[in-house]
């Protein structure tokens, strides 16, 4: 003969088993099951220093000289001797002008008789004041009359109106009135002209500096995170 479990105690039996079977499926869908990878990107920022070109300009003053030659021509008279001055018989009177080298001269004279007229150098004109012998640049006679002369040193000069009438033995000897005595000439120089320009210029400068400047870039991170069915499920029906 068989024997059978009470029917009460079947009855807990099977319940207990669909709660344990309720709750296990419960925790499958809502507790996380398994892992489950996958691949974040993220934006993120950083600096990096650049570097920049500027231009800066400022101004200043330059002054730029320019030269250029003339030549300054003069006229003047260098000697003149007193109108009406006599001369005793061998006596001379003279005078003493310094001029430039590129002159021209000219000795002018008129006299009441002949005289001698001449011209020395420094060097030569100081033998012929001092009685010495001395070699004239020119000389000329007569009443009157002009003697040019160029003269080619920067010096002194002496021009001289000589009385030749000393007669013999002081016979026939004649004074001379000296009516006009003049060296005048036209004086060459060659002077420098200073011109002056002033103008204002830009002047540029280059300078380089940095700047910090902002960089985005992705940043790719693998992430492990759990699932449960039920979250599949949803994700899948979507």
């Amino acid at each position: 003969m068989s024997s059978k479990p009470p029917e009460g105690r079947r009855g807990i039996d099977r319940r207990g088993i669909i709660v344990a079977i309720v709750i296990i499926v419960i925790l499958a869908l809502f507790v996380p099951f398994m892992p489950t990878t996958y691949v974040a990107y993220e934006l993120k920022t950083s600096t990096t220093k650049g570097l920049i070109t500027q231009l800066s300009t400022e101004w200043t003053t330059k002054t730029y000289y320019s030269y250029t030659t003339a030549l300054n021509t003069e006229t003047r008279t260098f000697v003149k001797l007193e109108n009406g001055e006599v001369i005793d018989p061998g006596r001379c009177v003279y005078g003493i002008a310094y001029i430039k080298a590129g002159s021209d001269i000219a000795v002018r004279w008129r006299s009441d008789e002949s005289v001698d007229i001449k011209v020395y150098d420094e060097v030569e004109g100081q033998k012929w004041v001092n009685g010495m012998s001395a070699q004239p640049l020119a000389a000329k006679s007569g009443t009157e009359g002009i003697l040019p002369l160029h003269i080619s040193a920067t010096g002194k000069y002496y021009f001289a109106a000589c009385n030749p009438h000393k007669g013999i033995l002081g016979i026939g000897a004649k004074k001379v009135a000296l009516l006009t005595f003049t060296v005048s000439g036209t004086t060459f120089e060659e002077v420098t002209i200073t011109q002056t320009l002033t103008t204002i210029q830009p002047i540029t400068h280059t300078t380089i500096t940095s700047t910090s400047k902002p960089v985005v870039y992705t940043e790719t991170v693998t992430k492990t995170e759990y699932k449960s069915i039920f979250q599949k499920l949803v994700e899948k029906a979507k």
